[in-house]
């Protein structure tokens, strides 16, 4: 009869303890590992940024479709559950929340402004979070169960200052960003730290409102100073008339962007003006690495024009995620995070993909030329 009761006892313990493992807070995970792996997907899909979300959505479906046609992980099917942000970060915090109560296994999605609440959530709850958007720096300081198939705004800003120093050989440089914006703030900080360590000049650094149409004052300026390049790092919405504008007035700097650029409707202006052009990126259709074209080939018959980067990064983050539930042999929460973790040159359609001790991705950089209205990779590799 003691041993028993020591035994009962023992028991509940050890329930107990397990029931309260976790990242920090309640799991929302249940309690059998069987059935459908259902993964959560936030973004926005009514709000100001609901195209990049849909292509979020479009990517992460076409990718569990073709795992589930494959005969899912271990015979269990991929289910994606959707919630929208509505491009907000109170939006994204509360997708979160319902998210987990669902009970996923896994989240994937989220743009900066919420992506940092969201994580907060999934981490509290143990429940891994794979942002496939959020270039804001500190993301993954929310804890360890919280990752970034992107690269952080600081990354791009520095590959493109050491690709126009190293490669393009140029020594001085102008830069024309947005104001209030905290994406084109970091990318100009971090080219002009890293082109003057190089030697290089930042000769001019200009500003524009997100609802201007003329750049010409700028741009005459930064024509008289001469300048080889001209950084902007801004939205595809102003690239465009941004370079016809520089194009009209003469302007002889090569000009160099980053991965907001990638878009087709960049060259909503004409494209002959951006001939020439440089940007860093996760992403181009028109890679033309096999892997690639079967993607964009796919996602193009399937929902129509050429996959931008966000579906690409979408579709990465659900293979991955699948890729990991397999090695892990689980859903467990803890489990899984360390298979994330352990990630190491999982090769995607944004590149081969690793995880850095503080769970950004560690990819080759990829610099792109614009020539004709497309996007073409010209380097790949350490800059």
């Amino acid at each position: 009869m003691k041993r028993t009761v020591l035994s009962t006892g023992l028991a509940l313990i050890l329930f107990a303890a397990s029931a309260c493992r976790g990242g920090g807070g309640n799991t929302a995970q249940p309690a059998a590992d069987t059935g459908n792996i259902n993964i959560g997907v936030f973004a926005d899909f009514s709000g100001g940024t609901s195209a990049a979300g849909q292509a979020t959505k479009n990517g992460a479906q076409l990718a569990a479709d073709e795992i589930n046609n494959a005969g899912g992980i271990g015979g269990r099917k991929v289910e994606l559950v959707f919630e929208d942000d509505r491009g907000a970060a109170d939006g994204a915090e509360s997708a979160a929340s319902r998210l987990l109560a669902s009970r996923v296994r896994a989240i994937l999605g989220g743009t900066s402004p919420g992506a940092l609440a969201a994580a907060s959530k999934a981490q509290q709850a143990g429940v891994p979070l794979v942002t496939t958007s959020a270039t804001e720096p500190n993301v993954t300081g929310a804890g360890a169960y919280v990752f970034r198939v992107c690269v952080p705004d600081s990354f791009q800003g520095e590959a493109m200052a050491k690709y126009a120093a190293r490669n393009l050989h140029a020594k001085t440089a102008a830069i024309l960003s947005e104001s209030n914006s905290d994406y084109s703030d970091a990318l100009a900080r971090a080219f002009e730290e890293n082109f003057t360590k190089l030697g290089g000049q930042v000769t001019q650094k200009l500003n524009y409102a997100p609802t201007d149409a003329d750049f010409r004052t700028q741009l005459t300026a930064i024509r008289d100073a001469n300048a080889e390049a001209l950084y902007v790092p801004g939205r595809y919405s102003e690239v465009g008339r941004v370079a016809k504008q520089a194009r009209d007035l003469g302007v002889k700097a090569t000009l160099l962007g980053g991965d907001a650029w990638n878009d087709p409707r960049l060259f909503a202006s004409g494209t002959d003006a951006l001939d020439g052009s440089y940007t860093t990126g996760a992403f181009s259709a028109d890679d033309p690495d096999p892997q690639v074209r079967r993607f964009a080939s796919d996602y193009a018959s399937r929902y129509g024009g050429a996959p931008p980067a966000s579906a690409a990064l979408a579709y990465d983050a659900t293979k991955l995620l699948a890729d990991a539930v397999a090695r892990a042999g689980t859903t467990d929460g803890a489990r899984l995070r360390d298979a994330i973790a352990q990630t190491s040159g999982y090769k995607g359609v944004t590149g081969a993909l690793s995880f850095n001790q503080e769970r950004n991705v560690a990819k080759p950089t990829v610099v792109f030329k614009i020539q004709g209205g497309k996007f073409y990779p010209v380097f790949r590799g350490e800059l």
